[in-house]
This record gives structure tokens, sequence and C-alpha cells, in this order.
């Protein structure tokens, strides 16, 4: 629906006037990008983010982004999450 690899849309609504997605990422295994060990999933954490217009409507995805933790304990990265959408530059 989105065209975004790794992203799941749960829900579609409409809040006053607003399309509202809510989509979690779906990776279920990921290595800790220091030592490499199998990371822990450590919950999710929700990220609001405004997209273009659809259909005139304005566009909210509610992203429930998956946390992760390194299993090993000697390891400096302590919990990272993946970044799948780039953040857009603006030029005023």
């Amino acid at each position: 629906m989105l065209g975004i690899s790794g992203l799941v849309v749960l829900a579609v609504g409409e809040y006053g006037g607003e399309l509202e997605l809510l989509v979690e990422t779906s990776e279920s295994v990921t290595g800790c990008p220091r030592c490499g060990v199998v990371a822990v999933a450590h919950g999710r954490r929700e990220h609001l983010v405004r997209d273009i217009p659809s259909a005139g409507r304005p566009v909210l995805l509610v992203w429930r982004k998956r946390l992760w933790r390194c299993a090993e304990p000697a390891c400096p990265q302590r919990t990272r999450s993946v970044h799948l959408i780039k953040r857009r530059q603006y030029v005023r």
C-alpha cells in the first residue's frame, strides 16, 4: 500500500479530514551493527510522520518503530532502531 519495504499497514482511518495510517516495521530478526550478535526485540516506540496529501487529504503515518537491544553484554551498542524513512530536506 505504501511501497516502503519493511513496513506493514495495520489500520487506516480518517480523522478530522486527515488520513491516518498505523504502520509498523516487519523485521523479526536483525543483527547488532557493532558486534554482529543477533539483537533482541526491546519494544516499540511511536513516531508521527507527516506525508504528502493523498486525494486532497493530509496524511499522517503513526509508525510503531521496533527497538532492538544487543544481546552481547560487552558490546557498547545499547538500543537502536532501524531507519526506513529518510527525513526530507526543506528549502525555504
